[in-house]
């Protein structure tokens, strides 16, 4: 089960067209515990570079034990997250 949540508009046009083209996405949603709750229902979580690479979704998602789908490059951030997380990821059709 891959979790695709609300993307925010910090995101690349081009990158959510490519990620809602294939996905259900959930529905925007301002109660925090429904969506921690979807993300420890899931084994991955597609989390996409924003206004910058590292986001507070990477550290939910390890944390409530799903692998979030990045684009971190593991030489410059294995040091932080180790193998929790799926490097270098660039396909968004899920």
């Amino acid at each position: 089960f891959v979790y695709v949540g609300h993307f925010k508009k910090t995101n690349n046009r081009v990158k959510r067209r490519e990620i809602v083209n294939t996905a259900v996405i959930e529905p925007r949603t301002n109660n925090q515990s429904v969506y921690y709750q979807h993300i420890h229902q899931s084994h991955y979580v597609v989390s996409p570079d924003g206004d910058r690479p590292e986001c507070y979704r990477h550290y939910e998602s390890i944390a409530l034990n799903a692998k979030p789908l990045t684009q971190l490059k593991p030489a410059a951030d294995f040091v932080h997250f180790g193998s929790n997380v799926i490097y270098d990821h660039h396909e968004w059709n899920v």
